[in-house]
């Protein structure tokens, strides 16, 4: 069974906003050809179907730089990390070394190639090649991990396999990775989804989740606009709440962990006293396009009319949405209800501009990995620059995110971004705490814009 190209991935580096943990200055190192965990498991799952038909077998290894991470040297680990890029982009850079070559982390990358070469000496030797342009670069050991590829798998579960494989390493410590063979990661990934799928049912099922809420304020004046519905989970489940997001995906439950947000929501918006402030909720791509999601929907919203102007959707993704005219006609249900949506986390998809051109939303969301860069980054700040610009001339809102200092919000409000986030404006809180929220911006409750407010003007 082919595999769709809106699968998601579980991948453990990430946060719960989904950004890549890594040093907060990137290198501009140019890697164009590594690709991203999820890219790079598809990659491989499609050329296992394609070895069994050629006969050619393939090894994955998995290659971690020990030492870069133990050093308080902001330079050491910033080296570190450009030692790590060089040699991956040499890896795939080298004539039938690999067939394809990604980035887990500052120091993890994997690559597929022939069974017959053994990627640990080649490895070796391109640090060893590359180490003198990175001086201050603090590599103890570089660790090559092998596993033989094996046909045995359909391409479907040796994706799941590849993920799961792809996860352990992400969390392991360097040096401290055993792998197993495909059908090995296989039948663990089935054993921990039986067992979360159950959890996660549960948790839904039970409400055994809690919600905490940001302030989005208006860049020019500091006023609250709304604020955002971020799921928080007990301690029990074991998983950030994005890792718990992208299983609920992957296991078939986020429609139904989506409307079990918004029934929260709307009962919070319904015990407010006196006017309350707008919500937004997070929805999943994929429920959008779920059979009777948007139905179910409607239907809590028809029972709370009155509190439908309070309410925002932020349109998320873990993997990419396929069916863009199906969504854009979910959004448009929504909208009819006078209800704003936003297209969160853009940028950080190469189908960005794809899904600007086919939803019609309300308010665009920059991805926080523009921002948090911005004050030392040329190519971020004219990115965000031309994003407020054809927002503006579209007449849809921004929101810069990850904005924790004020240096940032600076060039984001010279920028012309209207709106921001980020533990610089407020850090999530519960609903009870909206008092400190309001203390955290340092606003006067009574400037507060009504909560019906547009975007945009």
């Amino acid at each position: 069974m082919p595999i769709a190209e809106n699968e998601p991935m579980l991948d453990a580096s990430r946060t719960e906003r989904g950004a890549a943990i890594m040093p907060r200055s990137r290198p501009s190192l140019d890697h164009v050809g590594l690709l991203d965990a999820t890219a790079f498991a598809r990659a491989v799952s499609r050329q296992i179907v394609a070895m069994r038909m050629s006969g050619t077998p393939l090894s994955l290894s998995l290659i971690d730089l020990e030492g870069g991470l133990a050093d308080t040297d902001s330079s050491a680990v910033e080296s570190t990390m450009r030692l790590g890029l060089e040699i991956a982009n040499q890896l795939r850079q080298r004539a039938g070394e690999c067939h394809d070559v990604a980035l887990l982390g500052a120091f993890k990358f994997v690559a597929v190639h022939d069974a017959s070469r053994s990627l640990s000496p080649i490895v070796a030797d391109i640090a060893a090649e590359v180490k003198p342009r990175h001086e201050s670069a603090k590599v103890m050991t570089t660790h090559a991990h092998e596993v033989r590829l094996d046909g045995d798998l359909s391409e479907l579960d040796s994706l799941r396999a590849i993920q799961h494989l792809l996860k352990r390493f992400g969390a392991a410590r360097p040096g401290a990775f055993t792998p197993g063979s495909l059908s090995v990661c296989h039948r663990e990934w089935l054993a921990e989804s039986v067992e979360w799928s159950d959890r996660i049912r549960r948790a839904i099922g039970g409400g055994r989740f809690s919600l905490a809420f940001q302030p989005i304020v208006g860049m020019a004046d500091g006023r609250i606009q709304h604020f955002e519905a971020l799921l928080r989970l007990p301690d029990e489940t074991a998983l950030a709440p994005y890792e718990f997001v992208t299983m609920a995906e992957q296991l078939g439950s986020i429609a139904e962990l989506d409307l079990a947000v918004a029934q929260r929501v709307i009962g919070l918006l319904r015990s407010a006293p006196g006017r309350p402030d707008s919500i937004a909720i997070n929805v999943s791509g994929r429920s959008l396009v779920t059979p009777g999601f948007v139905d179910a929907l409607v239907g809590q919203i028809s029972r709370s009319a009155d509190l439908a102007p309070f309410l925002l959707f932020e349109v998320t993704e873990s993997a990419k949405i396929t069916d863009l005219h199906s969504v854009n006609r979910a959004l448009q249900t929504l909208r009819r209800f006078e209800i704003r949506v936003c297209l969160d986390d853009f940028g950080s998809g190469a189908a960005a501009f794809e899904y600007l051109r086919a939803l019609e939303v309300d308010i665009l969301k920059i991805d926080g990995s523009f921002i948090q860069d911005a004050a030392v980054s040329k190519f971020n700040r004219a990115f965000i620059r031309s994003i407020a610009a054809l927002c503006d001339g579209l007449g849809i809102g921004t929101i810069a995110e990850m904005v924790e200092d004020e240096a940032t919000a600076r060039v984001v409000r010279e920028a012309g971004i209207s709106h921001g986030q980020g533990f610089h404006f407020g850090r999530p809180a519960p609903i009870e705490s909206f008092g400190a929220l309001l203390c955290g911006v340092q606003i006067d409750p009574r400037t507060r814009p009504l909560a019906g407010s547009s975007f945009g003007g």
